[in-house]
């Protein structure tokens, strides 16, 4: 009897949070991936409006070279920010866990706050106080060090305007990862190191054969959650682009975003089924990354 009432008193605190899952989650992603196989013309279209196309958005999307573009995009800042990124990172958080530098709260607290910043405000203050063409950041030091070519460049032009956004938005994840790491380090016992420097280990092999390898499940969770961030990217590009999407720093979200709820010079047809499609290869690219990831760091959880 006692079991029976332990059974009945779980299913009915399981229950809300079942309904809720079913309706938050699950319902919209089984809603989009059926949409995605449809022409709907807005988003709030009654589902009896849809028009079935098969696999003719997916076509579209891999035939267009704004969509391409965009993918393209997306995977340079996954790699290239990326690697500057961890690189960084994880040189700040050696240098302030392991070295004897004061003031090192400071500095952590520092180099984070660009992270409890908002992203509008930290992607307008590079375009208005690093990037702006006559009274910039980098306009000022270039000219003041002498280099008038660098001066000059225009950080916000076509020309420029995707490397300019792709250092913005690496700088502004540096703290983030950082902290990640330093509290992956602290945990590392000091005996090890202590050891290695009686065997006569400099900084650089304990760094590579100590350091390393014993935070590779910090390094793991961090490339996981930086894929999620740099593939859903959406509000950096859209403040470096305002109006209509430069395609210089189109990402998919962007694209997906003008797909379902407007159009301007460069997306000129609506197409909430093609907004859809691109969640569904943004979700099919997140999945095969973090299968990736563990496929490579499976060995270091044996």
């Amino acid at each position: 009897m006692y079991k029976k009432y332990r059974k009945i008193t779980a299913i009915i605190f399981v229950f809300p949070a079942l309904i809720v899952f079913l309706i938050a989650f699950l319902y919209p992603v089984f809603r989009t991936g059926i949409m995605s196989l449809f022409y709907v013309e807005t988003i709030s279209d009654s589902i009896f409006n849809w028009k079935f196309v098969g696999i003719d958005n997916f076509v579209f999307l891999f035939k267009s070279n704004l969509f391409l573009k965009s993918l393209k995009n997306v995977f340079i800042i996954w790699l290239i920010g990326g690697l500057i990124v961890f690189s960084i990172s994880l040189s700040f958080a050696s240098i302030l866990t392991f070295s004897n530098m004061k003031l090192k709260s400071f500095f952590k607290t520092l180099i984070y706050l660009p992270n409890i910043i908002s992203s509008v405000a930290l992607a307008t203050m590079w375009i208005y106080y690093f990037y702006q063409p006559d009274y910039g950041f980098l306009k000022s030091f270039f000219t003041l060090v002498g280099l008038p070519q660098l001066a000059n460049i225009k950080w916000a032009s076509p020309d420029y305007i995707f490397m300019s956004m792709l250092i913005a938005y690496s700088f502004s994840n540096v703290g983030y990862f950082m902290v990640m790491f330093c509290a992956s380090m602290e945990s590392i016992p000091s005996a090890l190191y202590d050891s290695a420097s009686i065997d006569g280990a400099n900084s650089f092999d304990k760094f590579f054969k100590i350091t390393i390898p014993l935070i590779l499940n910090a390094i793991k969770s961090a490339i996981v959650i930086w894929s999620i961030e740099a593939f859903g990217m959406f509000v950096w590009s859209q403040i470096f682009s305002p109006l209509d999407p430069e395609p210089g720093t189109i990402t998919p979200k962007i694209y997906m975003y003008f797909q379902l709820f407007g159009s301007n010079l460069i997306v000129s047809e609506r197409n909430a089924g093609l907004g859809a499609s691109i969640c569904v290869i943004l979700s099919v690219i997140a999945l095969f990354s973090f299968l990736l990831v563990n496929l490579f760091f499976r060995d270091n959880n044996k």
